[in-house]
């Protein structure tokens, strides 16, 4: 895949789970199959009508091996009043992401009264053997608003010892 928006568009929310206990998941770049990093945004959008959103990424209990230039998870740009709220799992393969990621962006914007919420859980479960690296950091409640009354709320969730290799940054 060259970008995969999950709950992106003008009112768009995706849900991308498995329906059985078996099976993996490789995501790549489809210019590169075998080290293209793709682009995974989840609850990007920029319309400012329609309603309350939620987008899930959940791998939970799978074998995947992502590889992502970047990850951008509730970061709903648009100057309106709904809540986006999205969740990310990943807890067994390898997870890469080469951009810094952001959890919960809003809109730069004096009019912006939306809320963005993500959550993101990493390791744990019943298998919890996992690889993360964010090579270039890990952002949270990233608020880009001048004004306004638009929140980010960020919740990571770390389970187990699964191997991470990032840095965390917060607030706005």
């Amino acid at each position: 895949i060259t970008g995969n928006n999950a709950g992106s568009a003008a009112r768009g929310r995706g849900s991308l789970t498995f329906n059985t206990s078996t099976g993996t998941l490789k995501i790549r770049s489809a210019a590169d199959t075998v080290d293209g990093a793709a682009n995974l945004y989840m609850g990007q959008w920029a319309s400012t009508t329609g309603g309350a959103t939620t987008s899930t990424f959940d791998v939970s209990g799978h074998s995947a091996d992502i590889k992502l230039g970047t990850l951008n998870v509730a970061a709903r740009n648009a100057v309106a009043t709904q809540t986006e709220t999205d969740t990310f799992r990943f807890d067994t393969g390898t997870l890469t992401v080469a951009n810094q990621a952001i959890l919960a962006n809003t809109a730069a914007d004096a009019t912006h009264t939306s809320s963005n919420v993500a959550n993101m859980t990493l390791g744990g479960g019943s298998v919890g053997n996992g690889s993360v690296t964010f090579t270039n950091g890990l952002s949270l409640a990233q608020n880009a608003r001048t004004s306004g009354t638009g929140t980010a709320a960020a919740t990571l969730t770390i389970n187990g010892n699964p191997g991470f290799s990032f840095d965390v940054t917060s607030g706005q």
